[in-house]
């Protein structure tokens, strides 16, 4: 959807404006980290880096490496109990090197190089909560600042990272190289194009979401992935419980002044806030189980079509929770449109805000319970702006 009309987040110069000393600062922890994993190769101890996924309890058949008699190796029941000798008693519990994609990535000097960014690397630990994030393809009726799928896919890992035992994993263009990439994910979430250009609107593809959303994986779309072709939507409204429906719903440039009316979890450390952004609202809802997360009233002037009009003074809903009736759960929110509006600025200060609703969306799905003060959202200001698509 390509709308005229100033916003924020359109002047790609602010982004090249992040702070440079950032990046020594990065090198820094990678030293560190290197070190400390020479440091535990020398000692019978955990990696003295940090792990940000909890510890898995062991089980099954524990092979220590017990020293003298015995070889170390004991059968662990439950929490990793076993019988061997040396320092091979049972298994115990087991830490797992930290995930790739949730290290420092180096800090590439062309804005566009998507590189370094690491794609579909599936977590070390298998007990790790396991969040797919789907990029869209470049927008090609979008210039540049607006629906960057992939830069902001590579923000929102680096914001999951520092949830501790969830790990991310990115996929690029639209779908993975492999279907098996959604295998136990906790969550999947699209940021794509819509309408007549969405993933999903391939049957094939539909039906392997299908199967997950059947075992209860969580579901999220950000912004245009919310509308659907029409031969689809009829199956996206059960797996999200609302969409953008072309003609019924509307997309207009505003600036919504959001109220902190939510109890929801998902609102938790999320206070009132302001952003001008491309807010899609009167949408096609399904009957029960929908609750607003994030809610506005437009002026009257911008409720185009029958319906939208039908409703002055309305308070609209532009994100929102869906507790599957088959059980899993669903997040929706409709802004993303710029740029700008997820990277801290000036211009921008409830970024933040915006970063924390959707990245709890995205975890509430995912079956982690979020803490009363919200969850951290910094974004290192040697990232902002980077790894953004070139246009055709």
């Amino acid at each position: 959807m390509a709308f005229a009309g100033a916003g924020i987040g359109q002047a790609p110069d602010r982004w090249r404006n992040a702070a440079r000393h950032q990046q020594m600062m990065k090198y820094f922890h990678v030293v560190v980290l290197v070190l400390a994993s020479l440091v535990s190769c020398a000692l019978p101890t955990p990696a003295l880096a940090p792990v940000d996924v909890p510890t898995a309890e062991g089980e099954g058949e524990g092979e220590g490496e017990g020293e003298g008699e015995g070889e170390g190796e004991g059968e662990g029941q439950g929490e990793g109990e076993g019988e061997g000798e040396g320092e091979g008693e049972g298994e115990g519990p087991t830490t797992f090197a930290r995930d790739v994609v949730c290290l420092p990535w180096s800090v590439p000097a062309d804005l566009y190089d998507q590189s370094v960014v690491p794609l579909e690397v599936n977590p070390n630990d298998p007990a790790a909560r396991k969040i797919v994030l789907v990029a869209g393809a470049a927008s090609a009726d979008h210039p540049e600042g607006q629906h960057e799928f992939f830069s902001v896919v590579a923000l929102l890992a680096q914001v999951l990272c520092q949830t501790p035992g969830v790990t991310p994993v990115i996929v690029r263009d639209g779908w993975p190289s492999r279907d098996d990439v959604f295998d136990a994910a906790a969550a999947i979430v699209f940021y794509t194009d819509g309408g007549d250009a969405h993933p999903l609107g391939n049957a094939d593809r539909a039906a392997v979401i299908q199967r997950h959303i059947d075992r209860g994986a969580g579901f999220v779309n950000l912004h245009y992935a919310i509308e659907y072709p029409q031969g689809t939507q009829a199956q996206a409204l059960t797996w999200l419980g609302g969409v953008y429906e072309p003609g019924f719903s509307v997309n207009p440039m505003w600036t919504a002044h959001v109220d902190d009316v939510s109890g929801h979890e998902v609102r938790r450390g999320v206070p009132a806030f302001v952003i001008d952004d491309e807010w899609y609202f009167n949408m096609r809802f399904v009957i029960g189980g929908v609750t607003a997360i994030v809610q506005a009233t437009p002026d009257d002037g911008l409720r185009r079509g029958v319906d939208a009009a039908a409703h002055p003074g309305r308070s609209e809903v532009m994100a929102w929770a869906f507790e599957r009736p088959a059980g899993g759960r669903s997040f929706a929110f409709s802004g993303g449109h710029w740029y700008g509006n997820w990277l801290d600025s000036p211009e921008t200060p409830y970024a933040p805000a915006q970063r924390r609703v959707v990245a709890q969306g995205i975890l509430w799905t995912a079956g982690v319970t979020i803490p009363d003060g919200g969850v951290a959202v910094d974004v290192d200001p040697a990232e902002a702006g980077r790894y953004i698509s070139r246009r055709p």
